[in-house]
């Protein structure tokens, strides 16, 4: 069964006297295990892409499966369950806590899914250290670099043990260095806990890095090959 199944999706907005397609038919499945990079020029669909996936928006038509879950047919609560249980976010910014530490980032995320705390901190400090920051446990933010942020960030996305990653340019205010480590990681997180991720980017250097590389373009998939 796949992680993500997005069938026939159409998503539009209405920009000035025109109604704009954001996603027009879109299809596309990602298995447990698999590492999907996005890619395509900025307002081409990508963003609006992880938000229909992400169960932020519902699209006009088609559906959209979180394993076999119809989320599109779902109601508001269950898909604010299924953001909190099925689903990790990784975003452009780490999105921490300024006065929370590291560990305690995980834990208050752990806390909105249900994880028992006892069970939940023995998860964060492992996790912490799968990420190669667990020394790093008790700082705050602004203790740590951007791509220690960001690894923070990758950890709380997989505090809950969920069934779809997605990340928005996780990369953005990084350099080329840290980009590519943070890649590499969310690449072998996948891979080893068999989750299945869909990285949007616009950086053309580290889509090598995914198992597979969609293109969007006006809306519409226009390529999808393996890599």
């Amino acid at each position: 069964m796949n992680s993500l199944t997005m069938t026939d999706v159409c998503l539009s907005f209405v920009d000035g006297d025109e109604r704009v397609d954001a996603l027009d038919h879109v299809s596309l499945a990602v298995a447990p295990g698999e590492f999907v990079a996005v890619s395509g020029a900025s307002g081409s669909g990508k963003s609006s892409l992880l938000a229909v996936a992400g169960a932020l928006r519902t699209p006009e038509s088609g559906t959209v499966l979180i394993g076999d879950v119809d989320i599109t047919a779902a109601p508001a609560s269950r898909r604010a369950e299924i953001r909190r249980r099925e689903l990790g976010f990784v975003f452009q910014q780490s999105n921490l806590f300024e006065a929370l530490t590291a560990v305690d980032q995980l834990l208050y995320q752990a806390r909105l899914a249900g994880i028992p705390r006892g069970t939940a901190r023995d998860t964060a400090l492992e996790l912490l250290d799968a990420v190669g920051i667990g020394n790093k446990a008790d700082r705050r933010p602004g203790q740590l670099s951007g791509g220690e942020r960001q690894r923070v960030g990758i950890a709380r996305a997989l505090i809950n043990s969920p069934k779809l990653i997605l990340a928005d340019e996780p990369t953005s205010a990084l350099d080329a260095a840290r980009a590519r480590e943070i890649v590499e990681l969310l690449r072998d997180q996948t891979h080893q806990r068999q989750i299945a991720t869909v990285m949007v980017t616009h950086d053309l250097g580290i889509v090598a890095e995914a198992d597979r590389v969609v293109t969007i373009r006006d809306g519409r998939i226009v390529d999808d090959r393996a890599n």
